[in-house]
């Protein structure tokens, strides 16, 4: 129940056009080690939207992932495929983000789609902390989800700090 009540409050906040404030910056596209390993890697957010979905661009290549008119995300390399609506790499089935909870991919094989269960869009500590829990990392996950905790209670300190300093 909790994952479709954060669909239709992401479908929500798309039709009032403020869906940033739910996507991810950046994020990894992982696991595909085949003919089109290339696209994996680090992705972030572009200010350009397309299909009024964000745009993320591979850190320092030509690569790009974006929602298409049917709904699928799309990996594709070069700007202009963007434009053609043409990639290697694709959601199964339409999401709100390439991080939806879910979400399965498969990527061309000539004229052939194959799905490929192995690749993932990875955002945020938590969800690199589940990642590493699964596969045995519990000393990597702990590290993660301690530094999380952190940042957070430091964050919150500040502002009581700050609350303090301004009340007369």
């Amino acid at each position: 129940a909790s994952i479709r009540w954060r669909e239709a409050r992401l479908t929500a906040l798309l039709e009032r056009g403020i869906v940033d404030v739910l996507a991810t910056d950046e994020f990894i596209l992982s696991g595909h080690t085949g003919l089109h390993a290339k696209l994996m890697g680090e992705y972030k957010m572009e200010e350009e939207r397309v299909n009024e979905y964000p745009l993320y661009k591979k850190a320092e290549e030509d690569h790009y992932i974006f929602r298409n008119k049917g709904g699928t995300w799309m990996v594709v390399a070069g700007r202009a495929s963007v434009d053609e609506d043409a990639g290697f790499i694709m959601t199964q089935e339409p999401a709100q983000l390439p991080t939806s909870e879910g979400v399965t991919w498969e990527y061309c094989d000539d004229d052939e789609w194959v799905p490929d269960d192995t690749i993932s869009a990875i955002d945020g500590l938590g969800r690199i902390a589940i990642n590493l829990a699964d596969n045995g990392g519990h000393t990597a996950c702990v590290a993660l989800l301690e530094e999380a905790m952190n940042k957070a209670r430091e964050q919150a300190h500040e502002e009581a700090l700050s609350a303090t300093e301004s009340t007369p």
